[in-house]
Parts: structure tokens; C-alpha cells; sequence
């Protein structure tokens, strides 16, 4: 029988070693003490598997911390790995002051035709960040809101620069909430141009305008800040409101450690605004889901509370060790959005008829699917 006075490593709900390994290692990371049983589970580990799930999960850049911050968790790995985590987040440093100078350069061009964006998700950390080392945050692109009278010139005057539109335009038009992502050869990533914060959910809780409105000087020119409460709510939004019935116990790892950040980082009564701006809309078991899942993670020690929100956590940690589940859950959910898009949608009904006489297009969404479900 474990001792009474010791707590107990709530990530044990997670069955498989590896990946509650990863899990445990965010917590000192982040700063936070070191989960019982972490080093036991990094010595059981095979050093591969613990890659490739960081990888999956977007996580890479951020376990080299750990280490840094419990200097004792080295033994329990070969020095490889170290070396590893260590390079993916020196190397994402340098790719997030790449894509600093390329959101830099992009308000500039907006600035000089009279237009500001407002800097979404990840390019809002890169002008004011919450986490601790600027390396640790992945992005994949970046997403700017434009009031939407000033959308397509902001587009225009980005093509003038040298960017070009992806040939996605059935999926992202004007009905979409953002344009065709813009790549350039000279930019570190692609950029998506938003009318809006996100789909019918999103859309109906986070208004454009009232975010606009709302927006901070970043002190960059064409550049601004959403205001913080308006943060933590796109950031929960994004994670938990596009999800489908059958994903929405899916752990959104990268999602839970910035919201754990915001909670630490922006000023105090943000987070509550927040959840009451949840209820308000009805979606309180949204915002449940991603606070509650933060707080598996990073407040590891088991506690004596019980109710909907503990068990909720509970299973999005078992089900982050199973990455077979997973990857039927997230099948399944495509499955039903195509299918309810195309006998609901008549714009998105013609564009997948397009494309299934199209064996190219075809071709390239059968690899889209296959190599995201590979990431399980």
C-alpha cells in the first residue's frame, strides 16, 4: 500500500510508460515540481518512442527545460537524448526569431497601406510571450485577424511582396474564416489572413469586430495584441470548440501547457473572465475539458476533490496512451465532417466533387490524411 502522506502521481491514469513520461516531464519544464515515479518511467522507456511522442504532440521544444530544471532527471536517460531535446529547442529558437522577423516585416507592408492585424495564438508569443525561454513554443504558421474590409488588401498588398495564395481555395474562401494560407520563399512559414476566429462555434463566442475593437498596441507597427482575456478564450476555443464528439477527450498537449501559462502569466481575474465568457455561450464543458486537462498535466499530485472536471482530466490522460484510439477517433471524426458537409453544404458538396474527378487533388488529400494520422 503507497504511504498515506505521500501524494499520489495523478498521471498514473496514464497506462502506457513512454507516454506518461512525456506527460511528467512538462510539469518541471514548466517550473512546476518533479512528478513522483517520472524518473522510474524515463529509464523504462524506450529513447525513440519518447521522440516521437513529444513529437506528435508538439511538445519537442519544450523537454530540453525539463532537464535544465531537474538536473537529476539526466541519469535516468541516455545522453543522446539530452543532446536531442537540447538541439530541437535551440534550433526552434532560431526558427521562432525567423518567423518573428517575418511577422515583423508583414506589419510592416499592412502599416504602410493603412492597415493594422491582430496577432493571433502563436504570433501573439512571439510579440508578447508567456512562456519562459522563447524556444519553446512550436508554430506551424501564422494567423493574423484583419478587420474585413481590409482583408483582401491586406492580401493584395502581401502578393505584391512576393506571396502567393495555396492552391486550397475551394476550402478557405470567403466563407471560410480565412483566406487561402499566403507562402513566400523568403518566409519561414505560411500565413493565414482571418475575417474571423474560427468556425460556427468559435465565430458565434469570439466576435471579429469585438476583437479588433479590444485589440493592444504591440508597439510594432500594423501589428496588435488580442487583449488577454479575448487570448485565453481564442486559445480554448481553437482547442476544444473545432472538436468532434468522439475527439473530445483527445489531450491537446501543446494547448494545455500554454494554457497553464496564461493562467501564471497574464493578469489575475483573466481566466475566470474567461470561463464565464464559456457559460455564457453555453460551452462551459469546452472550457472544462482544456483547464481541467492543464491541471492533469501540470499539477501532477493526486488531490481528494472528485466531481465531472477530475474525471474528465482522468480520461484525457488515459486516452493520451492511447494512441490507437486516438487515431480512430480522429478517422471517425473526418469521416462525419465530410459527410455532413457534403449533404449539408452546397459549397464544400461541389468542391468535393471536384475533386474526386480530379485523381491529382485526390491524391493529395489521401496524404494529407495519411501523414496526420501517422503523428499517432
Amino acid at each position: 500500500m503507497p504511504d498515506p502522506a505521500r501524494p499520489l502521481n495523478r498521471l498514473q491514469a496514464c497506462r502506457s510508460v513512454p507516454h506518461r513520461a512525456v506527460l511528467g516531464l512538462m510539469a518541471p519544464a514548466l517550473g512546476a515540481p518533479v512528478p513522483d515515479s517520472l524518473a522510474q518511467d524515463l529509464q523504462q522507456s524506450d529513447p525513440g518512442e519518447l521522440v516521437k511522442i513529444a513529437t506528435y504532440s508538439c511538445v519537442h521544444t519544450v523537454i530540453a527545460s525539463a532537464f535544465e530544471n531537474a538536473a537529476g532527471l539526466k541519469r535516468a536517460v541516455p545522453r543522446d537524448l539530452l543532446i536531442y531535446f537540447a538541439e530541437m529547442q535551440k534550433a526552434n529558437r532560431q526558427r521562432n526569431a525567423a518567423i518573428r522577423a517575418q511577422l515583423l516585416e508583414i506589419g510592416r507592408i499592412l502599416a504602410a497601406e493603412g492597415i493594422e492585424a491582430v496577432a493571433l495564438k502563436g504570433a501573439a508569443e512571439l510579440l508578447s510571450p508567456v512562456y519562459p525561454a522563447p524556444g519553446m513554443r512550436f508554430l506551424s504558421d501564422l494567423d493574423l485577424l484583419l478587420r474585413d474590409r481590409d482583408i483582401e488588401a491586406a492580401g493584395a498588398a502581401l502578393e505584391a511582396a512576393g506571396a502567393a495564395p495555396s492552391r486550397s481555395r475551394g476550402l478557405t474562401g470567403r466563407g471560410h474564416h480565412h483566406l487561402p494560407p499566403l507562402t513566400c520563399g523568403s518566409w519561414a512559414v505560411s500565413v493565414e489572413l482571418h475575417h474571423a476566429l474560427g468556425a460556427a462555434k468559435v465565430r458565434s463566442l469570439l466576435q471579429a469586430d469585438e476583437v479588433m475593437a479590444a485589440a493592444q498596441p504591440s508597439g510594432r507597427p500594423g501589428l496588435r495584441l488580442p487583449d488577454p482575456l479575448h487570448r485565453v478564450m481564442h486559445l480554448t476555443a481553437h482547442a476544444e470548440l473545432s472538436k468532434r464528439p468522439l475527439e473530445a477527450p483527445v489531450l491537446p498537449l501543446r494547448d494545455c501547457l500554454e494554457f497553464h501559462q496564461m493562467q501564471r502569466a497574464l493578469p489575475s481575474g483573466t481566466v475566470p473572465a474567461a470561463r464565464a465568457g464559456f457559460a455564457a455561450a453555453g460551452c462551459s464543458k469546452a472550457f472544462t475539458r482544456l483547464a481541467e486537462a492543464a491541471r492533469a498535466v501540470t499539477e501532477t499530485a493526486a488531490t481528494p476533490e472528485t466531481g465531472a472536471g477530475l474525471r474528465c482530466g482522468n480520461r484525457m490522460l488515459r486516452l493520451f496512451g492511447r494512441p490507437a484510439e486516438q487515431k480512430l477517433r480522429k478517422a471517425a471524426g473526418w469521416t462525419g465532417f465530410y459527410i455532413c458537409q457534403f449533404v449539408t453544404n452546397p459549397q464544400l458538396r461541389s468542391y468535393y466533387l471536384r475533386m474526386l474527378a480530379s485523381p491529382p487533388a485526390l491524391a493529395r488529400v489521401f496524404d494529407f490524411h495519411r501523414k496526420w494520422l501517422q503523428r499517432f
